[in-house]
């Protein structure tokens, strides 16, 4: 065997003693995928034990045969295939492997045989996770470094650095305006304890600072260029010299009027985020409760047809429920003014219902005079409840000793140039108006934004909610009142060309259908009450917990001819593949699947623009069996 030259030692000794001890992982296999060698490197990569090795040296395929383990190549399993099957070289992007929580960069070299054909795959796998930290934590500080700088410069506040004799050695622009200095340069001339109006107020910041190292919100009279003083903030931090002494302090001054509402607004903001976080974990939780709930109420409706009494509990079952999935909707809107999952629906009835529901026990009397031809409007009807909800209850409180509200709607169309700068269509105009009151004319600006009320007990959301539950639908709102008038609001919402869909036990479409139909749903109960009303109503069906094994088992079924002409998935699976990208991939494989999203957020965007995202219905949890069912027929049939 020939040595290496110059040293008499066999090639194969110093290329085994290369590929054992590189920090690469190296591994070869044959054209069937099967494994023939693989280095230490290789087997702390991927965290094999020698046990694993040993299985998998000892595994035997006479196919290329790409299986789970295979997945983390995402998109690039077609063109590894294809080094396998035919030569050649590819490099890959950086990957992460999800399981093992690590980042990794992998080329392939095909090695052919004597015949020609590819033989071997030469597989090199590197470990990149600390380069992948590092160029992190790397770019992390550039961008730090650059934003700081950014941010100093445009702070709406006044940032400094003074040196040990007190001088200002760097300022931004905002405190030149601050102390109406006429530049940089004049700011930088004068000592720091002549910006004090009382100079003892600067000693004993220097004492306090000289302690502590650092000092919040430190409250002081300060004085300008012009002799103006102002009530000021300064947040300032020493650096010190080796003798204990200051040699620089870097900090900012605001104003503490300016201060005390920026506070009080963040606050409030982070109060209501942390509302909508726990509005998110409610709506999905509560909703696929209430999706078994419901689903296990139609089906006991179902199968206790002639028993009267039964059925009319049930029916009052059903509809408490969903009511009670109302609130979850009303919460997420509270908090996050969710997105609106609009379609053609009919406003009469939505007027009504919700109406009658927010005057339940009060004095309030409500008269309605609705067109009889007035036309669908394309919005999300619970939202809409939600607002005419909200308006009869800002009537309550006006009028706690009673009154009257009317409600009216009808057809409009809108020229271009309007008052209310909304596109020239149809629209569908309804009017809230009371006999309350009123509204003072100097309020009229005021009463849309938030934490704005003029009650002792109000929040101040409601009507800043309406507001924004009107824009998102592409609509106006405005305000007529006086306070011896009372009150009318006036809504434009867009009108529908689109007919409504009816349910189909009011529509007549058949109930009982055929074909496979694939449920996909991280609850267990969810799965089992879909699969059961489909299975009463004619349907086979299959269920997965997750989108991965949901696209696996849509594959399956294309490779056995038994298709599934429907899937149904949920959007959100905790830890696992959500609905999204499983109809994504679901899509890739078949072009022509016919999928339904279910979800209880209904503010997800795939929701809202579900046919941009793959689907032809939606869903939203919980769902009657009637709707299921009509969703079902309707996909079946495209």
């Amino acid at each position: 065997m020939p040595g290496i030259r110059g040293t008499g030692i066999p090639q194969e000794k110093i290329y085994g003693a290369i590929v054992e001890q590189s920090p690469v992982g190296i591994s070869v296999r044959d054209r069937n995928g099967n494994l023939v060698l693989c280095n230490p490197s290789w087997a702390g990569i991927w965290e094999k034990s020698p046990d694993d090795i040993r299985r998998l040296l000892a595994r035997k395929r006479d196919s290329l045969h790409m299986d789970e383990g295979d997945t983390y190549l995402g998109d690039h399993r077609d063109s590894v295939a294809s080094i396998y099957r035919r030569g050649g070289d590819l490099t890959l992007q950086p990957l992460h492997i999800d399981t093992l929580g690590k980042w990794i960069q992998q080329r392939f070299y095909g090695i052919a045989g004597e015949d020609g054909r590819n033989e071997y795959v030469v597989v090199l796998t590197e470990d990149i996770t600390e380069k992948k930290k590092a160029e992190a934590i790397e770019k992390a500080l550039r961008e730090s470094t650059l934003a700081y700088h950014r941010l100093v410069q445009n702070l709406p506040v006044a940032a400094y650095t003074t040196d040990s004799a007190g001088m200002c050695v760097s300022v931004n622009p905002a405190m030149v305006q601050m102390f109406e200095e006429e530049s940089e340069d004049s700011l930088r001339a004068k000592p720091a304890f002549q910006r004090y109006r009382n100079p003892a107020d600067r000693i004993q910041f220097m004492d306090k600072l000289k302690t502590t190292g650092e000092l919040q919100g430190y409250e002081v009279e300060l004085v300008t260029a012009f002799g103006r003083t102002f009530q000021a903030a300064v947040s300032a931090t020493a650096t010190f010299d080796e003798h204990g002494g200051i040699a620089q302090i870097d900090g900012i001054i605001r104003d503490v009027s300016t201060e005390k509402a920026l506070e009080e607004e963040i606050l409030k903001n982070q109060k209501l985020e942390s509302i909508g976080l726990l509005a998110g974990g409610i709506a999905h939780d509560f909703n696929n409760i209430m999706a078994a709930v419901i689903g296990n109420i139609s089906l006991a409706r179902m199968y206790s047809q002639g028993m009267d009494r039964v059925l009319e509990k049930l029916e009052n079952a059903e509809k408490a429920s969903i009511r009670a999935s109302e609130l979850t909707k009303q919460l997420l809107t509270f908090a996050r003014g969710g997105k609106p999952v609009k379609k053609p629906c009919d406003l009469r009835s939505a007027l009504r219902e919700a109406a009658s529901f927010a005057a339940t026990g009060s004095r309030l009397a409500v008269r309605f005079r609705l067109a009889e031809d007035l036309k669908p409007a394309f919005a999300d009807v619970s939202q809409i409840g939600q607002v005419i909800g909200n308006l009869v209850l800002n009537s309550i409180q006006a009028s706690p000793d009673g009154g009257e509200i009317e409600i009216s709607a009808e057809n409009t169309r809108l020229a271009p140039g309007n008052r209310y700068s909304l596109e020239p269509d149809e629209y569908i105009l309804i009017r809230i108006s009371d006999d309350g009151p009123g509204i003072p004319q100097s309020l009229h600006g005021r009463i849309f934004d938030p934490y704005f009320t003029t009650k002792s007990s109000g929040s101040g959301l409601g009507l800043a909610m309406t507001y924004s539950i009107i824009r998102n639908h592409g609509g106006s709102i405005t305000l007529e009142s006086s306070s011896e008038k009372g009150t009318v609001f006036s809504i434009h919402l867009p009108a529908s060309t689109d007919t409504i869909r009816s349910s189909v036990h009011s529509s007549g479409v058949s109930r009982s259908g055929r074909g496979r139909v694939l449920v996909m749903d991280d609850e267990i109960a969810v799965r089992e009450v879909v699969a059961e009303i489909l299975e009463a109503h004619g349907y086979s069906t299959d269920t997965s917990p997750d989108g991965l094994s949901a696209v696996d088992m849509y594959r399956s079924a294309l490779l056995e001819n038994k298709p599934y002409r429907v899937v149904i998935t949920d959007i959100t699976v905790p830890g696992g593949m959500g609905g999204v990208e499983a109809a994504q991939r679901i899509l890739r494989i078949d072009p022509t699947a016919r999928m339904i999203v279910a979800s209880g957020y209904s503010n997800n965007a795939a929701m809202a623009q579900y046919r941009e995202h793959g689907f032809v219905d939606y869903l939203v949890k919980p769902f009657r069996m009637d709707d299921l069912l009509r969703a079902v027929a309707g996909a079946v049939e495209l």
